[in-house]
């Protein structure tokens, strides 16, 4: 029997779509949220270490019951947002950079305009995995894209695409 359908339109997203290759990258979760974490515990251990040792009605510990009820979940808001918010996607013939939070606008970057790409990683990147890329323009300030997973392969994937382009990006890592 055949069916007098047709077969559903595809719809063009612009997306440079390479078999086996990735073409959108989002913030790693481990990278936004381990700051908050790390302030959490070590807020709750001096709560502690002042309720165990009978100063709980101090100013201290008052601060740091602050931090923890109030602080805290701020935080984790603001961590929240980023990582729903943080994205970057190759287009055919640009870059769309999504920064995150509390930035609204999309970032769109031609290949050929991109003149250096540095991917740089702090302490909480090279325990997470993760990493920034600052993506240097002729026409303007730099663009960073922080706590992105697998930079280098994010980072790969831009060399390869601007390479076709000209002049070609040079990258370079960037360790503190």
């Amino acid at each position: 029997m055949i069916s007098s359908e047709s077969p559903p339109a595809i719809q063009d997203t612009g997306l440079l779509i390479v078999p086996g290759a990735k073409s959108v990258w989002r913030a790693s979760a481990m990278a936004l949220f381990l700051p908050t974490l790390v302030i959490a515990v070590g807020y709750a251990g001096l709560w502690a270490y002042l309720l165990l040792s009978g100063r709980e009605a101090g100013a201290l510990a008052r601060a740091s019951q602050a931090v923890l009820i109030l602080g805290v979940p701020l935080l984790l808001v603001h961590a929240g947002l980023r990582l729903a918010t943080t994205e970057m996607i190759l287009r055919g013939s640009q870059l769309e950079i999504h920064p995150g939070f509390p930035a609204r606008d999309p970032v769109h970057i031609a290949y050929r305009d991109i003149g250096t790409i540095r991917l740089r990683r702090g302490l909480s990147g090279r325990l997470t995995g993760s990493g920034s890329l600052i993506l240097e323009v002729p026409a303007g300030r730099p663009v960073v894209v922080c706590a992105l997973q697998e930079p280098e392969a994010a980072l790969a994937a831009i060399r390869s695409r601007c390479s076709r382009e000209e002049p070609p990006a040079r990258a370079v890592e960037e360790r503190l």
